[in-house]
């Protein structure tokens, strides 16, 4: 209740700072649920995100069609950067998103440098917004890889507030027997299949907050928290 507390005093406080039309409020997300959409930052804008109160990332718009962005945790055991192209313009309401970098991670016995490949599409009819976008991540031994593919449906009744459904369909690319993914500690396992992921996108004019639940997993449902602000 704090976190939407806090999170409704920024976005209020934003909302007088930016610009925001309403009729199109979801106009230029670039994530939601830290999955990424078919939009690309415009050129010079910079945007800081907050991923499950864990991982870091920055993106700047390059151009029309370009951005780059990085992410990693505060303790910088893993990571990675990717520059994206943007098919079409700023502002046409199908926008399409290719990516490629690096991944790179640190942990114990498994070290790794790995190449990253995304794609992602929107389809946008004012208050509503369709998502579709995969990324795939070579890892180390004995992961080798890992694909995440996701489904979205915003929906923004009005235009400070989204209601986000997602299904995420994880996937180990692995020779070896097929590994688990551990979130917060041992309690939340992320195993290869498909989940949900329900919530809201409070929407400011420089700040959006995304709020939900990641279910179903062994261990129950994961609390997902992400928060972006451009400067």
């Amino acid at each position: 209740m704090r976190l939407l507390t806090l999170a409704l005093i920024l976005a209020a406080g934003s909302a007088r700072a930016g610009t925001l039309d309403h009729s199109r409020p979801l106009d230029g997300q670039t994530t939601v649920f830290g999955m990424p959409t078919g939009e690309l930052l415009r050129p010079g804008e910079v945007q800081l995100q907050q991923t499950e109160l864990a991982l870091f990332g920055v993106s700047v718009g390059l151009g029309e069609h370009f951005d780059v962005s990085a992410a990693m945790p505060w303790a910088p055991l893993f990571g990675g950067a990717q520059l994206r192209f943007g098919l079409f313009k700023h502002g046409f309401p199908i926008q399409l998103a290719l990516g490629a970098g690096f991944s790179f991670g640190l942990l114990e016995k498994n070290t790794w440098v790995g190449e990253l490949f995304s794609g992602a599409l929107s389809v946008k009819t004012g208050r509503l917004n369709l998502r579709l976008s995969s990324t795939a991540t070579r890892l180390g031994e004995p992961l080798k890889a890992v694909q995440l593919v996701d489904a979205g449906v915003s929906f923004a009744p009005w235009a400070h507030l989204a209601f986000c459904f997602d299904v995420v369909y994880l996937r180990w690319i692995s020779r070896t027997a097929q590994p688990e993914l551990n979130a917060l500690g041992q309690h939340f396992v992320l195993g290869s299949g498909v989940s949900a992921i329900s919530g809201i996108k409070i929407i400011g004019g420089t700040f959006t907050a995304d709020l939900g639940l990641l279910w179903p997993l062994k261990g129950g449902a994961l609390p997902m928290v992400n928060f972006t602000q451009r400067i």
